[in-house]
């Protein structure tokens, strides 16, 4: 049996934010719209009974939000990560491929997305799915194919969150010096990990009314914007007003200086000249 199914990822800045912030400031903090395709294959036997399962997340960049405007995503737009499990060989994989064969998971395809918890929003739905069969005792049973690791994305900060990214999910590692390696074979299902910490700056749509909501709440954050525009239009026109009083004030008041130097000056040359007849 095959299902799929379609829904929106709301990705803010990389940091954390308090679910009651105004939606002018939302849309301020608004960095990337992803569209998510998730896709689950079962297999069975003659008995029909399931043998086999695998889920897979296309993620599609759609927008990009920054201090200029919106645009559309940068790179390939697109990346794709994929579990399996099998009952009989007792064991499973999380992989950019599909039946698990090596590769390691990535999302540098989309550019500028590195950094804002999306990785860790897509292994934690993974491991959520491979932790919903519910083998309770049978979890030690099942192994995890081996992951292998890469020195392309091994450097520097992406090295750091690469590493970061998978032992907080439970998935152990062994790494080179260089970067390069694979995950430990000795990681089993029991001791992945459901890390959370995706919810502190993304926000997931689902189903017809998640679209539905998505699309009234970015309405209400654009509605509030727009009355904050005419907020400020309003206030800028009255800083002008009030500097344009200011102007004339100044020029008033120059003007009265310069007749009472004027004044001044002729009663100086007045007195004078009376004293230069005597």
């Amino acid at each position: 049996m095959n299902s799929s199914e379609y829904y929106i990822l709301d990705v803010l800045e990389n940091n954390d934010w308090n679910s009651n912030v105004n939606q002018v400031d939302h849309l301020i903090k608004k960095k990337f719209v992803l569209l998510v395709k998730k896709e689950i294959d079962n297999g069975y036997n003659s008995k029909e009974e399931l043998v086999s399962s695998g889920i897979s997340f296309t993620i599609f960049g759609l927008l990009r939000f920054d201090s200029s405007g919106v645009h559309k995503c940068c790179g390939s737009s697109s990346f794709k990560w994929n579990a399996s499990i099998d009952f009989n060989e007792e064991k499973f994989s999380i992989s950019r491929d599909r039946h698990g064969f090596g590769g390691d998971i990535r999302i540098d395809r989309i550019t500028g997305l590195q950094g804002h918890r999306v990785g860790t929003y897509v292994l934690h739905e993974i491991i959520n799915w491979l932790k919903s069969f519910n083998l309770k005792d049978d979890e030690e049973k099942f192994e995890m194919k081996p992951i292998n690791l890469t020195d392309f994305d091994a450097q520097g900060v992406n090295g750091l969150r690469r590493k970061k990214l998978y032992e907080d999910a439970g998935i152990m590692l062994i790494l080179k010096e260089e970067g390069s390696g694979h995950s430990d074979p000795n990681n089993k299902l029991l001791n992945l990990k459901l890390n959370k910490n995706w919810q502190k700056n993304i926000r997931v749509y689902e189903g017809i009314y998640g679209f539905k909501n998505y699309m009234f709440e970015l309405y209400q954050q654009i509605d509030e914007l727009s009355k904050k525009r005419k907020e400020l239009e309003k206030e800028n026109k009255e800083l002008k007003e009030k500097n344009e009083n200011l102007k004339q004030e100044n020029r008033r008041k120059n003007k009265n200086m310069y007749l009472c130097g004027f004044f001044i000056l002729v009663i100086i040359i007045s007195v004078l000249v009376a004293i230069y007849k005597l």
